[in-house]
């Protein structure tokens, strides 16, 4: 596989972040940049599709990938295959 390849996350996890969209609290989210774990805090504001890849804005502006997210709110993205 590609290392720019998306990889669409397990759709319970996906109704999750959904979920703290509509809490519109803020959270910790985790995540894999350049193979390098980086974290921000922030209230997710929209979740969205771009070039058949999905993504999550934060209020201060950050787009996350979802399938490079390791952790939100302190809950674990699934594994994957």
């Amino acid at each position: 596989m590609m290392a720019g390849e998306y990889r669409p996350i397990h759709p319970d996890y996906f109704q999750f972040l959904e979920s703290l969209m509509s809490l519109a609290k803020q959270i910790e989210i985790r995540y894999m940049k350049d193979g390098i774990e980086n974290t921000t805090f922030g209230i997710i504001t929209s979740i969205f599709d771009r070039d058949q890849m999905e993504y999550l804005r934060l209020d201060n502006g950050k787009e996350i990938r979802l399938d490079k997210i390791v952790s939100a709110d302190n809950y674990g993205a699934p594994k994957r295959v």
